[in-house]
């Protein structure tokens, strides 16, 4: 599936280059969704991968899953991912634990996820979260830059 001849490394290698995918993947009910920007927190912790506990709520795998806030700004869309990183392990793992996302994680060489809990599908994939777990997901990435290199995993069952 993922690899140097794999499909879906095929198949994002594709989108990725697309000007339109990459417009569509910023749209919100046809309008352009606005980017989460902070604030920033100093975070006591340093991340360097994200676990979304979206268990409970339906999600649906997709080829990319993004993250919005409460009010619908984009926190984490296949703009967000680095071409090698998008094609190698695609946008996320999914999982149906948070332990087994920990390690899902590891073999990525994620030492210290941050965890947090969606409190909404939108769209069958599209996860959202509260605003105080926007605000550690955004700290989080400036220090980690996890979202680049798409080291998340979803919990889903």
């Amino acid at each position: 599936l993922h690899g140097p001849d794999g499909f879906a490394t095929e198949l994002y290698r594709s989108l990725y280059k697309d000007k339109k995918f990459q417009q569509q993947a910023s749209l919100i009910d046809g309008k352009p969704a606005k980017k989460f920007a902070g604030p920033a927190e100093r975070m006591s912790e340093q991340y360097d991968g994200l676990i979304v506990d979206a268990s409970g709520l339906n999600l649906k795998p997709a080829l990319y899953n993004r993250i919005l806030t409460s009010s619908d700004e984009l926190l984490y869309d296949p703009t967000k991912f680095s071409q090698h990183s998008l094609e190698t392990f695609g946008s996320g793992k999914y999982v149906d634990s948070v332990d087994n996302a920990r390690l899902a994680l590891q073999s990525r060489g994620v030492k210290s996820p941050l965890v947090i809990k969606a409190t909404d599908v939108a769209n069958g994939s599209d996860i959202r979260v509260d605003d105080d777990d926007a605000i550690q997901i955004f700290s989080a990435n400036q220090k980690g830059k996890f979202l680049t290199s798409a080291k998340v995993a979803f919990v889903v069952n």
